[in-house]
């Protein structure tokens, strides 16, 4: 609030040198343009006021009492001014207090983005290990997805289906996900498929039939491959 309290000073410091530059206008230029016609109003007043007085008062209760109304009447005037300032800034604190309640209930209540389904997939190799292939017949595949509406699938290289979740073969689930653990028992490629949110309406197919209906179906498709040797 200091800033703009500082802002109403200076505005205030703006009118008056304003109103005391016309004022000294008019002694040559009876018809200078006012500041504002607020301030002409005000000073037409003041010199009704002044006419008004008869010549027989006396000089000096007529003096105290005109400059007492002048006093009066400027008093009047800088307060309603500065109420009419605080009043424009209330409204605009509250306008900007309205768009941030708003913009923080947008936030709220807009959906946000689901987080991204991500497949986990690896080989854990056997105890014996035969050549420098990296993955080698008999190690143990194993992959995983998060919980939710999801078709996790184990393809062999001859395009068979070796397991499923859920409710397939080789699959455990739990609140936190599924699981899929198999030997890899032929030599060749091996798939591993997720279906996100959704199952394809075929169970028992063949990988490239299987691909082929999540397409059409329009489900996202996760993929991971092995080469086993």
């Amino acid at each position: 609030m200091g800033e703009h309290d500082h802002g109403s000073e200076t505005d205030d410091n703006d009118e008056d040198r304003a109103e005391l530059e016309w004022l000294i206008a008019r002694e040559s230029a009876p018809d200078a343009p006012p500041p504002s016609p607020e301030v002409a109003a005000q000073h037409a007043r003041l010199e009704a006021l002044l006419r008004s007085v008869g010549a027989e008062a006396d000089q000096d209760s007529w003096h105290a009492g005109v400059m007492k109304q002048i006093e009066d009447a400027q008093r009047d005037s800088i307060a309603a001014a500065r109420a009419a300032r605080r009043k424009r800034l209330v409204r605009w604190t509250l306008s900007v207090g309205a768009i941030a309640v708003a913009a923080g209930l947008l936030f709220v209540l807009l959906p946000r983005p689901a987080a991204a389904v991500e497949l986990q997939a690896s080989i854990q190799p056997a105890e014996v290990r035969r050549g420098d292939a990296p993955y080698a017949k008999g190690d143990r595949l194993i992959a995983k997805a998060p919980a939710g509406d999801h078709d996790l699938r184990v393809y062999r290289p001859d395009g068979s289906l070796q397991a499923r979740c859920p409710d397939g073969p080789a699959c455990t689930t739990s609140p936190h996900g599924m699981k899929i653990e198999i030997v890899t028992d032929m030599i060749g490629t091996y798939r591993v498929l997720l279906v996100v949110d959704g199952s394809v309406s075929v169970r028992d197919e063949a990988v490239d039939a299987f691909v082929d209906r999540a397409t059409a179906e329009k489900h996202q498709l996760r993929e991971k491959t092995f080469s086993i040797r």
